[in-house]
C-alpha cells in the first residue's frame, strides 16, 4: 500500500492507519517527547512497529509515561480516543494510576519486565466504569546506549473469554449441584470395562451406599453384571446406540449372603461421545419405581382379591386362590391361610400355594417347634422376621424353619374374642427385608380373607336354612338324638378307656416301685447288707399304701367303700367349723367345668395326670358317709371346694409318722443318665440301682427341667425318661426336643402304658428304645448297659 504523501516525511509513520496521521499533526514539542523531528532512531522505529501490529499496542515514553499508540488500541480506549494520545498515562487513566506507576517503576527504571494474565481492573470507558479483564505484557525500550527510554505493552482483553469461562464453570457447578441433587439416580463410566468416575447420592441409595468410585462395574457390582447389566453396557458401547428400559428388575445385595432387595427400575444408558464421534463412556439416569411399581401391583392384588372374593363360593377354596394371587404378587415362595389350635398351639393347614419346588405345610405342625413367635401371634401382633437365624424368636430352631423353605416370613393373626383363630403365613426361602407396604397388604389380605370366609358361611347358612328348614328341623332333631346317644356312648368309653390307661398307669408306677424294692431287698440279702432293708421295705410300703389308696378311690365312686368313720379332732383342722373348706386364687373354672366337675372320669388334666376320679370318689364319700359337697368358683377369681360332714363328739386318733430314707451313695464313674420321673419311688429306685453300678444320674421329675439340664453343659450318655409327664411336655416331646439339641442322644423310654398308645403308635426313632413297667431292676440295668455301650 503506498504511504499517503502527507506523511512522506515521516517514512517510519508509513503504513501505521488513522493513527500515523494524529502523530504526524499531534503537537509533541509540548509533551515530554519532544517534536517528532528529534525523536531517536529507537522510538522511531518502535512507533512503527506498533503501528504495522493488528494487536492493541501502546507506547509509554519517559518518566511520566507518555503514550503513543496504534489502531486497535485506540478501539480498546473506546471514547477516551483521541484525547489519550500524548497524555500522560496517570492522567490518561487515573482510575488505575497506582497500577501503571509501578509498570513505569519496574519496566522503565528496573528495565525489567512484567506479564499479567486475566488481571482484573476496573476501568472508565464509553462514560461506564467496566470490570475488564486482560492479558498485559510490558517490556522496556532501549536506546542506543542500551538504557530504557520507554516501556512498549501488549494489551489483549480477555473480558469476554473470562465471562464464558466463568459462565461455563458456573453452568459446571449448577449442573454438579443438580447431579447431587437430582430425585434420579446418576452415575458416570469411563471406558470399556465401565470404570465409575461419578455417582450421585440416589444412585449411592441404590447400591447400598458402597464406594465403587475408580472400579469396574464388574468388580464393584457383581450382583448387577451377573443378572445380565455388564453386557446391556458393552453392547451400549460398542454401537453407540442408547438402551432405555421400564420397570426393569433389579435385585441389590450389598454384601455376599445379606439381605436381598430387590428393586425395579426405569433408566437409560446413554453414550459419551468425544469429539470424533467416538463412545469415551456412558452416562446412567434413572428412577427407582419399585414403591410406585409396587403400589400398583398392591392395587391390583387387590382388585383380584376382590374379583375372586366376589367369584368363590367355597371358604376353603377362596382361602387358596387369595394365597396365590399374594404369593406372585409378592413374588415370595409360599402363602397359606390356616386355623390355629390355641390350647394345643397346633397349625392346621388344608392347603396353601407353594412356588415350583417348594413342599406344602399342609397337615398339623406343633408351632412351638419352630419358635416362639407364637406368643406375638396370640397377643394379636404381626410376626415379621428378615431372617430366622438372627431374630431371638427363631434363632434356637432355624434349621427346622429352614427344613421348610423358610428363612423369613411374615404371620399375621387372626383374633376373635381375644382368642387365635386363624393366621395368615407368607414365606420365603431367603433373607429378606419386609417393607411396611408388604406388611400392610399382608394384613389387608387376611382381614379380607377373614371377612369373606365368615360371609360365605354364614350365606351358605342362611340359604340352607331357607330352602330346607323343615326338612332339617326333623332330621337335625333325629340326628341330634342319634349323636346324643353316640356320644354318651363315647363318653362312656372314653372315660374307661381313660379310667383304664390312668389305672394301668398309677398301678403299674406302684408295682415298679414295690417289685423294684422288692430286688433290691434281695440284692442286699445276698450282699450281706441287710442293714439297709428298713429302706425298701418302706419305699414298697409306700407303694403299697398308695395302691390301697387308688382302690379306695374306686371303692368311694362307686359308693361300695367300707367306712371306717373314726373321730376327728374338726376344731383342729378348720378352726371349729363343721365344715372343710380349701380355696385358691388361681384362674378359677367355668360354669361348664363347675358343672361336671364331679362327673365320673371328667379330668381337665392330660394324659397319665389322673384318672378323673378325685371329685368323684369326694363327692361319694361325702354322700355315703351323710354329707354333702359343693364347689364355688370365678373365673379370673379362683375355686373353693367345701366338704360338709357329721359331727362326732369323742376324741381323735393320733398321727403316724412317715418313715425317712436313707441317703444314696454316688458312683464314681464318668458315665452320666439324665432321668425324668414324676414318680418319687421309681426315681429312688432307678437312682440307686444306677449310682451302685457307677452311673453319674441327674434325676428331675418333669420335663422343662430335664430340657434345662440337655441345654446345660453336663455330660449325659442316655435320656431315661417316663412318657407321661407334668409340666406340659410328655416324655416323647422331650426326647425329640432333646435331639434337636443332642442328634445322637440315646432314650429310653419308661411308661406304664401300652407302647403304641403313646409313642407315635410304636414309630421310634433310631437311637430310642422303650420299657414298660412294670420291669425287673436287673433286667433294666443290662438294658441301660446295653445302650451306652452301643454308643
Amino acid at each position: 500500500m503506498a504511504c499517503p504523501e502527507i506523511i512522506l516525511e515521516y517514512p517510519f509513520l508509513c503504513g501505521g492507519g488513522k493513527l500515523a496521521e494524529l502523530i504526524r499533526e499531534y503537537d509533541w514539542a509540548a509533551t515530554g517527547v519532544g517534536p517528532i523531528e528529534a525523536w531517536p532512531q529507537a522510538m522511531r522505529t518502535t512507533v512503527s512497529l506498533m503501528l504495522q501490529s493488528p494487536v492493541a499496542l501502546v507506547t509509554l515514553w519517559g518518566r511520566s509515561g507518555v503514550m503513543i499508540y496504534n489502531d486497535a488500541y485506540a478501539r480498546f480506549a473506546g471514547d477516551r480516543h483521541p484525547a489519550l494520545l500524548g497524555s500522560d498515562v496517570r492522567e490518561g487513566w487515573e482510575e488505575v494510576a497506582s497500577f501503571n506507576d509501578h509498570v513505569v517503576n519496574h519496566v522503565l527504571v528496573g528495565n525489567q519486565t512484567l506479564s499479567y494474565k486475566d488481571i482484573e481492573l476496573s476501568l472508565n470507558r464509553n462514560g461506564k466504569a467496566r470490570q475488564l479483564w486482560l492479558d498485559l505484557d510490558y517490556s522496556p525500550v532501549l536506546g542506543e546506549d542500551g538504557v530504557p527510554i520507554g516501556v512498549l505493552a501488549i494489551v489483549v482483553e480477555t473480558t469476554e473469554r473470562v465471562n464464558a469461562e466463568r459462565a461455563k464453570a458456573a453452568d459446571r457447578q449448577r449442573l454438579a449441584q443438580l447431579f447431587e441433587q437430582a430425585p434420579s439416580f446418576m452415575a458416570v463410566l469411563r471406558g470399556p470395562d465401565h470404570v465409575f468416575e461419578l455417582t450421585n447420592p440416589a444412585y449411592q441409595q441404590l447400591i447400598g451406599h458402597r464406594d465403587v468410585i475408580g472400579q469396574s462395574l464388574k468388580d464393584a457390582l457383581a450382583e448387577a453384571a451377573d443378572q445380565g447389566y455388564l453386557q446391556l453396557l458393552d453392547e451400549v458401547f460398542r454401537t453407540g446406540t442408547a438402551y432405555r428400559a421400564h420397570g426393569a428388575a433389579y435385585t441389590m445385595q450389598a454384601t455376599p449372603g445379606g439381605p436381598v432387595d430387590p428393586r425395579l427400575l426405569d433408566f437409560v444408558f446413554q453414550p459419551i461421545k468425544g469429539p470424533e464421534g467416538e463412545v469415551t463412556g456412558i452416562f446412567i439416569e434413572g428412577f427407582d419405581v419399585t414403591s410406585r411399581t409396587l403400589a400398583e401391583a398392591r392395587r391390583e392384588a387387590l382388585v383380584d382379591l376382590t374379583d375372586a372374593i366376589r367369584d368363590q363360593h367355597d371358604p376353603d377354596q377362596l382361602g387358596f386362590a387369595a394365597a396365590e394371587i399374594l404369593g406372585k404378587r409378592l413374588n415370595v415362595h409360599r402363602v397359606g391361610y390356616a386355623s390355629i389350635d390355641p390350647a394345643r398351639e397346633t397349625l392346621h393347614v388344608s392347603r396353601d400355594w407353594c412356588a415350583t419346588g417348594v413342599e406344602s405345610l399342609g397337615g398339623v405342625l406343633q408351632l412351638r417347634h419352630y419358635g416362639s413367635f407364637i406368643e406375638s401371634l396370640k397377643a394379636d401382633e404381626i410376626v415379621s422376621i428378615n431372617d430366622v437365624r438372627e431374630d431371638p424368636r427363631t434363632a434356637a430352631s432355624h434349621q427346622a424353619l429352614e427344613d421348610k423353605s423358610t428363612r423369613s416370613f411374615v404371620n399375621v393373626p387372626i383374633v376373635e374374642q381375644q382368642q387365635l383363630v386363624a393366621v395368615l403365613y407368607v414365606n420365603a426361602n431367603q433373607v429378606r427385608t419386609w417393607e411396611d407396604e408388604d406388611l400392610s397388604l399382608i394384613r389387608e389380605f387376611a382381614e379380607r380373607i377373614r371377612t369373606a370366609e365368615q360371609r360365605l358361611r354364614g350365606e351358605a347358612a342362611l340359604i340352607e336354612a331357607k330352602e330346607n328348614l323343615e326338612r332339617r328341623v326333623q332330621e337335625r332333631t333325629d340326628e341330634l338324638m342319634t349323636m346324643e346317644a353316640a356320644l354318651r356312648q363315647a363318653q362312656k368309653m372314653e372315660a374307661v378307656g381313660q379310667l383304664t390307661g390312668g389305672l394301668a398307669h398309677d398301678f403299674n408306677n406302684l408295682l415298679t416301685g414295690i417289685s423294684g424294692s422288692l430286688e433290691l431287698m434281695q440284692s442286699r440279702l445276698d450282699e450281706g447288707r441287710g442293714q439297709e432293708m428298713s429302706r425298701y421295705i418302706a419305699t414298697a410300703q409306700g407303694a403299697a399304701n398308695r395302691a390301697a389308696a387308688l382302690t379306695h378311690r374306686l371303692l368311694a365312686f362307686s359308693r361300695r367303700q367300707t367306712l371306717a368313720p373314726k373321730p376327728t379332732d374338726v376344731k383342729r383342722l378348720v378352726n371349729g367349723l363343721i365344715s372343710l373348706c380349701v380355696s385358691d386364687n388361681g384362674a378359677g373354672m367355668t360354669p361348664e367345668v363347675v358343672a361336671k366337675a364331679f362327673d365320673p372320669f371328667f379330668t381337665t388334666k392330660p394324659i397319665g395326670m389322673g384318672t378323673g376320679l378325685g371329685l368323684s370318689m369326694i363327692y361319694g364319700f361325702a354322700r355315703q358317709s351323710g354329707g354333702s359337697v359343693g364347689i364355688y368358683s370365678e373365673v379370673g377369681k379362683g375355686t373353693m371346694v367345701c366338704i360338709y360332714l357329721p359331727r362326732y363328739g369323742g376324741d381323735a386318733e393320733g398321727e403316724v409318722d412317715a418313715p425317712v430314707l436313707a441317703p444314696v451313695a454316688r458312683g464314681e464313674d464318668g458315665e452320666t443318665v439324665l432321668l425324668i420321673d414324676d414318680e418319687p419311688t421309681i426315681r429312688l429306685l432307678v437312682t440307686e440301682v444306677l449310682e451302685d453300678l457307677g452311673y453319674q444320674v441327674i434325676a428331675v421329675e418333669e420335663g422343662n427341667a430335664g430340657l434345662k439340664v440337655v441345654n446345660g453343659g453336663a455330660r449325659i450318655d442316655l435320656l431315661i425318661t417316663d412318657v407321661g409327664l407334668p409340666g406340659g411336655l410328655n416324655g416323647r416331646q422331650v426326647a425329640d426336643a432333646a435331639r434337636l439339641i443332642r442328634p445322637d442322644l440315646k432314650v429310653l423310654f419308661i411308661t406304664g402304658y401300652a407302647e403304641n398308645a403313646v409313642l407315635s403308635h410304636g414309630h421310634l426313632a433310631p437311637g430310642m428304645h422303650v420299657v414298660t413297667k412294670p420291669f425287673a431292676l436287673d433286667v433294666f440295668a443290662n438294658r441301660v448297659r446295653d445302650l451306652i455301650g452301643s454308643a
